[in-house]
């Protein structure tokens, strides 16, 4: 290897580095649990036990046992999760906005389905 592509495989690698796609740090970091990626993207609206929250700021439907979720497949269930519900679409019986959460990755995703399933 010359002395010039070595020297721009360091830059490289430092520029990585700088910009946090090679940061040790995260390479190491332990993967959320999926009660903390519920926890932290579902409570507000559906409780930190899954059984709803009733309020006149949030209206979240209980998702222990629920039909909605039981009767979808984990793949419908996590298109539901990226795509969310508007409050005013017809298939919406609680006519509350389910917003889409496409900025999660799908494995954390499906980590929060495989959660709600096992009864948390």
């Amino acid at each position: 290897m010359s002395g010039d592509r070595r020297l721009n495989g360091v830059f490289a690698a430092i520029g990585a580095l700088s910009c946090g796609l090679l940061n040790p740090a995260s390479a190491l970091a332990e993967p959320k649990s999926p009660r903390t990626v519920y926890l932290e993207n579902c409570a507000l609206c559906h409780g930190d036990d899954a059984r709803g929250v009733y309020g006149p700021d949030y209206y979240g439907p209980n998702l222990v046992g629920n039909a909605f979720v039981r009767g979808l497949s984990d793949e419908e269930l996590l298109e539901f999760l990226k795509v969310g519900r508007a409050a005013d679409a017809p298939t919406s019986t609680m006519h509350v906005l389910m917003p889409p959460a496409n900025y999660l990755p799908a494995a954390e995703l499906m980590a929060v389905i495989h959660f709600l399933r096992d009864g948390n």
